[in-house]
């Protein structure tokens, strides 16, 4: 009985290996492929069913996207697919030849007539990035001392340069940038639901700067209950934001390995290291167009996340799922109508802060109660792992209220994740936006001083007038401390500025940090156009050292610090704050005023 069940486990295990040998991929070398041969590529086309569609290979093209980097030229003989055209979503769509793996479905040309070409990238290339390069998650890259604003001034000039290359260094009307233009990655554009085509005007051209062809489509969320197999010929979806608002791409698994996946055949962002998050979709159908044909999706739950984004192929591990920061955003107006919007996106230096200003700038836009002229609030909390969350109040009016509230959220939420310190955790972003039907605007109409004679202890006495759009003006009492300890004949100024104003006094534009920890502390101390700032300043020359102010420097010192073999960050200062007032309105306050004074 014993050797009886011993004999049925072994066969049982036999048969396992047997099993699992048999459902293993096999590989066709790129050296075995022929012009002539026949085979098949698998995709879906509507719902979740894989279907086999027919290709012949026409010839093997070598050095094709980079020295050693082939790509198989086969063409489309299966009627349904010879007039399309390439698809958006097809790309990765596995290729087999005598049911042996080849490659990736992954170029195409561009307005075909009665023929479909496919360029297929040969799997050898792309299961080369499961070997090469295994998972790392991202890592804080440290520099201790850096002017940051340097740091990514040379960076764009440097991008400028490299685009302006790009687009001179050849005839656009020459044949060989004509079949440039026509072979193509099987697009992948970037479906966004959720998101009103005005929005998208206004981040059009950052988004195509990073290779990100938009198109407006009714992404929609497959059902709960749905199973979403990614096995090859499946589709799936790189989801760089979820929730209200939608937008992602979708292509096709390639190859699976445990719980490895490969798609696209091409680069998805060129990102190299990447942490998307991955899901699972179905498909509604297949739009056909003579520009441009496209998958229609629902994006399925998130599923894993995509890890490497590379020349030949992504590479994607079902399991965890990447950081996401949670973006929620609550409006309301005078008349109490409130709207709450949610969103999930990834954590990205360059596409986060872009996401976040398509949410923001959406809510603000896409609310019933949206008028032609509007005043906006945001207060909000910015909540990051390990730090202090940093509050945030700002007001826009005018006939640009909406745009410049978002364009300023944008770039403060870029200098938290695209900095140069650290690979910051934002957890959560939380915003609270009020909306007035009118344009709330104040300006410095006048000053009134009061004593010119003006001592050191004594006090400065000013009304500040103000005009207000469609309303009456109005006065503000203000007595400015002159410290006790200045001399006879120091010089002052008294500075009443709006927030650009003051902060060009404060430098925070500068953007000179030593630490992420700083950048915090610029960001929690920025000004909000909704004040009047009242500075009382001193001449008194000075360095700023890395953020920090100081006076009285010997000259010896001084020169040290101006060396241009100093890489420390530095800046000739010329005034001191002895004396600072921030007056709150509930408007858009602009103007500046320079009093200046000289003590008796």
């Amino acid at each position: 009985m014993y050797f009886r069940n011993l004999l049925c486990s072994v066969n049982i295990l036999l048969l396992s290996v047997v099993f699992l040998c048999a459902t293993e991929t096999e590989i066709m070398p790129l050296t075995a492929v022929k012009p002539g041969m026949k085979g098949i590529w698998k995709t879906v086309i509507s719902g979740t069913t894989i279907e086999d569609f027919d290709l012949k290979v026409l010839n093997v093209a070598h050095n094709f996207i980079g020295p050693k980097r082939s790509v198989i030229i086969c063409e489309a003989i299966d009627s349904r697919n010879m007039l399309i055209g390439p698809v958006a979503g097809m790309s990765g769509s596995p290729v087999y030849i005598n049911e042996k793996l080849v490659g990736a479905y992954a170029y195409g040309y561009s307005w075909p007539k009665e023929q479909a070409i496919i360029l297929v990238t040969p799997i050898e290339d792309m299961i080369e990035l499961i070997d090469a390069f295994p998972i790392e998650p991202p890592t804080p890259n440290h520099r201790p001392i850096l002017k940051t604003s340097n740091f990514l001034k040379k960076r764009q000039q440097t991008e400028h340069k490299y685009n302006k290359w790009q687009f001179t260094s050849e005839n656009e009307n020459t044949p060989d940038a004509l079949v440039k233009s026509l072979l193509q990655p099987q697009p992948t554009p970037l479906f966004v639901s959720g998101v009103s085509e005005q929005t998208l005007n206004v981040f059009k051209a950052q988004l195509e700067y990073l290779g990100l062809h938009v198109m407006q489509a009714p992404i929609g969320n497959a059902p709960p209950d749905s199973k979403f197999k990614l096995e090859p010929g499946a589709p799936i979806s790189a989801v760089l934001m979820n929730g209200d608002f939608n937008i992602s791409v979708t292509g096709t698994v390639t190859y699976r390995k445990d719980d490895t996946i490969l798609a696209f055949g091409h680069p998805f962002l060129k990102h190299g290291s990447a942490n998307i998050p991955m899901a699972g979709a179905e498909i509604i159908t297949i739009v056909q167009s003579v520009a441009q044909s496209f998958k229609l999706s629902n994006t399925g739950p998130l599923l894993g996340s995509i890890y490497q984004d590379r020349l030949t192929s992504i590479a994607g591990k079902i399991g965890p799922l990447p950081p996401l920061t949670t973006l929620s955003i609550h409006t309301r107006n005078l008349n109490g109508i409130e709207r709450h919007f949610t969103g999930n996106l990834l954590e990205h230096p360059t596409l986060s802060p872009i996401l976040t200003g398509i949410a923001l700038m959406e809510s603000l836009n896409s609310t019933l109660e949206a008028g032609e002229r509007q005043t906006f609030t945001i207060d909000g909390y910015i909540y990051i792992d390990g730090f202090t969350p940093i509050k945030y109040r700002e007001i826009a009016s005018g006939p640009n209220g909406a745009f410049i509230l978002t364009t300023e959220f944008q770039k403060k939420i870029g200098q938290l994740y695209d900095n140069a310190f650290v690979v910051p955790k934002v957890n959560r972003i939380d915003l609270t936006i009020g909306i007035s039907d009118h344009w709330e605007l104040s300006y410095l109409k006048e000053v009134r001083v009061g004593s010119r004679r003006i001592r050191a202890g004594s006090t400065i006495d000013l009304v500040l007038g103000l005009d207000h759009y469609h309303k009456e003006p109005t006065f503000h009492s203000v007595s400015i401390p002159v410290p006790k300890n200045l001399r006879s004949g120091d010089l002052l100024t008294v500075l009443i500025a709006d927030a650009k104003e003051a902060e060009r006094f404060d430098n925070l534009l500068d953007g000179y940090v030593s630490s992420f920890q700083d950048i915090i502390d610029n960001l929690s101390a920025g000004r909000s156009r909704g004040a009047i700032y009242l500075k009382l300043l001193k001449d008194k020359p000075g360095l700023r050292l890395e953020g920090e102010n100081l006076y009285g420097l010997p000259p010896s010192v001084v020169e040290q610090f101006s060396s241009p073999a100093n890489n420390i960050a530095r800046q000739s200062i010329t005034t001191m704050t002895l004396w600072e007032i921030a007056i709150p309105l509930s408007s858009q306050f602009q103007g500046q005023y320079a009093y200046p004074i000289t003590l008796e």
